[in-house]
């Protein structure tokens, strides 16, 4: 329901309207006087709001719909044969119960991984400068101390031509 719902929210509130109840009970093909659909509205909405939240819709939708096609699109297996409609509707609030609470712990579950990817890219971008800096520490401390090192192109990339085969010089040898 939580799909029918927020297909019904037109306005994305969160809550559903009196027009948008009305259309949901001409799309789902329930019939009746104007008296008659506004006291299913006043009937599911919260008091005092003139809206519909999701537990009111939940509600009116168990009841005006088939529980017995809902649970088997469900999947759910062996329904008792002789089942009456209430009970019906209580086993299919149960599935849809099960059903969102396992939503829940799967959208949970996407939120903290995605928290992970994010503080490992924040972590990698941290190494990656740590890295670049111990680089940059080593090479200014080298050169205060006097040394000549070939790290890589060097710091200022003055080592970055090709190097040369013979070492020595005419006058050396």
């Amino acid at each position: 329901p939580k799909d029918a719902f927020h297909k019904f929210d037109t306005d994305s509130s969160g809550d559903i309207d009196e027009d948008e109840f009305f259309h949901l009970l001409q799309s789902v093909g329930i019939k009746g006087s104007e008296e008659y659909q506004e006291r299913l509205f006043r009937k599911y909405a919260k008091s005092r709001s003139k809206t519909i939240d999701y537990n009111g819709f939940k509600s009116a939708w168990l009841l005006l719909g088939n529980p017995k096609q809902e649970l088997i699109e469900r999947g759910v297996d062996n329904l008792p044969k002789f089942a009456t409609r209430y009970q019906l509707v209580r086993l299919l609030e149960n599935t849809l119960d099960d059903e969102e609470r396992l939503d829940a712990l799967a959208k949970a579950e996407a939120d903290r991984y995605q928290r992970l990817r994010d503080c490992k890219q924040v972590r990698e971008q941290y190494i990656q400068k740590a890295k670049a800096r111990a680089g940059l520490e080593l090479g200014a401390a080298l050169d205060a101390l006097g040394q000549v090192y070939v790290l890589g192109k060097g710091a200022h990339g003055q080592f970055s031509g090709t190097p040369k085969q013979e070492m020595s010089t005419p006058s050396f040898q």
